[in-house]
């Protein structure tokens, strides 16, 4: 009975996780802040900085629950900007950080939680060789579980937390660790610490590149026509011939011509009186070595668009040849 009710058990988390729809985006570092506030002299004044490099994630263990939200972030303690270099190098000196030794902050959540005042995620934080369980009260930037800017989709958090420095020993205390530094006595022990976290996935032309790379043109498109299915009268992925024609670039670019030309055959198919189609092909057509054929479709393009500069300059640039 024991073995029956273990492999019962066993089959309903399956089935939970399997029908749990995970979703994660890596963290765009550009759009994202890891900033910190400590008051100084008494707290009539602060010192501000941030961390300028870190990397990680943020998802959902469940897309349709937001309360199900994860973030991993590890920081490169040795970027430490607070304005003032000199500053920063003492920071980063034995006393402070001693980022020669313990060079990364890390974060990796381990549950999160909706409440009454919002949502709270709990996981381990790790500095300076000292890792404590942390909740942070966050809320989100956004009404919907994932947003899509310029085609592209994004979750993003903003959470706060106050930590108290002298748990991780910051500053060291002088004479063997018994006499506080100047530094401890200038500064508030109580750090608050901001992280604004947005993570930023590929658009479509990302995602069919990438499938092309791993699984062919024909499957990579078909993944593609899947999605546009998906995602018909939605506000999310940019599909169009302009997209298209951004994926055979993006392909040339990657010296796969040949994948560009078969891109370019599919926009014909789909759209055979876009004069963008005819360039695209032609223009993987030129770069595969097919004047004949990259001459046809210039002059298809222009036949459609008389106004087309790009394929009128590059039919001439072919006939001169």
């Amino acid at each position: 009975m024991k073995r029956l009710a273990l492999l019962f058990l066993s089959i309903i988390l399956f089935s939970l996780d399997f029908y749990a729809q995970k979703y994660e985006l890596p963290i765009d570092a550009a759009h994202s802040v890891v900033s910190f506030s400590v008051g100084f002299a008494g707290g009539i004044s602060s010192i501000d900085g941030r961390f300028d490099n870190y990397n990680g994630v943020i998802g959902y263990h469940d897309q349709n629950d937001r309360s199900s939200l994860y973030c991993n972030v590890t920081i490169d303690a040795t970027s430490i900007n607070t304005g003032n270099k000199m500053r920063d190098k003492d920071l980063n000196g034995a006393g402070w950080f001693n980022t020669e030794e313990y060079p990364e902050i890390t974060f990796e959540s381990t549950g999160s939680k909706k409440t009454d005042k919002g949502y709270v995620i709990t996981g381990d934080f790790t500095m300076m060789g000292i890792t404590e369980e942390i909740s942070i009260p966050f809320e989100y930037q956004h009404d919907q579980d994932i947003v899509f800017v310029f085609g592209e989709p994004r979750i993003a958090a903003l959470g706060t937390y106050r930590i108290d420095r002298t748990e991780y020993g910051i500053p060291k205390r002088g004479f063997d660790n018994i006499v506080p530094s100047l530094g401890t006595m200038a500064l508030l022990k109580e750090v608050d610490v901001k992280l604004m976290v947005m993570g930023r996935g590929p658009g479509i032309g990302g995602l069919i590149s990438s499938a092309i790379k791993s699984d062919g043109v024909g499957k990579a498109l078909e993944k593609y026509e899947m999605l546009e299915k998906e995602h018909e009268g939605k506000n999310t992925y940019a599909f169009g011939e302009m997209s298209l024609a951004g994926i055979a670039s993006q392909l040339v670019r990657g010296g796969m011509n040949d994948e560009a030309v078969e891109v370019g055959s599919y926009m014909i198919k789909r759209y055979p009186g876009s004069a963008v189609a005819h360039y695209t092909e032609a223009a993987a057509l030129d770069k595969t070595g097919n004047r004949e054929g990259a001459i046809k479709g210039y002059k298809k393009a222009l036949a459609l668009n008389p106004e087309f500069g790009r394929a009128k300059q590059a039919l001439e640039k072919l006939m001169e040849e």
